[in-house]
């Protein structure tokens, strides 16, 4: 079996009654240092309250981090597909260079902005490929992007790093648009304000389907 065929296979079996999530998250050095509360305090209710109200469903993760537009080989310094929680989150929380965090100091951070256009083709390519493998056992797919950043976006108008054609054309207008296309849900944590980012929840996710968190939030900073 070739590598593409074993991806296939793999695919076939996570969509059996699956809560697909993909974690968008920066490379700043900020971000890396808030991690660990970014996981325990937020990330973790959030997935305990999904993964509760769908008992027979598998809960799988994939991963995005993404640096800086000039970045090289790639502004995207790790892409993981959707896999078990247990590996992502020992890697991230013991050894997070290996994705990626980290990897960008605040000062390139706040100079430049962040190539989160990129890391959003990347993270609809992995969703469209959870989708190309047709499965007649499949029950039901909860998509949703849990983001958590501290800089904002650079000033780059569509991604120059996707591999589908398709998403050439994807910018910051009609993103919301590819989002829901796909039936994504979307959550922020924003280690400081940003602006930028509150305007497009807002766009994403209307007032009348927003809820307030579930569970006590820290006295931080932090924006969720």
């Amino acid at each position: 079996m070739d590598a593409v065929e074993e991806l296939k296979e793999k695919t076939r079996d996570l969509r059996k009654g699956l809560l697909a999530t993909t974690v968008l998250v920066d490379a700043s050095v900020a971000t890396c240092s808030e991690w660990l509360s970014a996981v325990i305090d937020y990330m973790g209710p959030q997935l305990n309250l999904i993964s509760g109200k769908f008992l027979d469903h598998q809960l799988r993760l994939a991963f995005v981090t993404y640096g800086l537009s000039s970045t090289r080989p790639s502004p995207i310094l790790c892409k993981r597909y959707f896999s078990r929680i247990e590996t992502l989150k020992r890697d991230s929380l013991e050894i997070p260079e290996l994705v990626g965090l980290g990897q960008v100091s605040n000062e390139e951070s706040e100079r430049d902005g962040m190539a989160m256009l990129d890391a959003f083709a990347a993270a609809l390519e992995m969703f469209d490929l959870l989708d190309t493998t047709p499965n007649p056992n499949q029950t039901h797919i909860l998509r949703k992007i849990l983001h958590v950043a501290a800089y904002p976006p650079d000033n780059t108008r569509h991604p120059a790093w996707n591999v589908k054609p398709d998403l050439d054309h994807l910018s910051w207008s009609n993103l919301p648009q590819e989002l829901r296309k796909r039936d994504i849900h979307y959550s922020s944590i924003l280690i400081r304000p940003l602006p930028q980012l509150e305007k497009f929840h807002a766009a994403v996710c209307p007032p009348h389907e927003t809820c307030p968190p579930w569970f006590e939030r820290p006295r931080t900073s932090r924006q969720f």
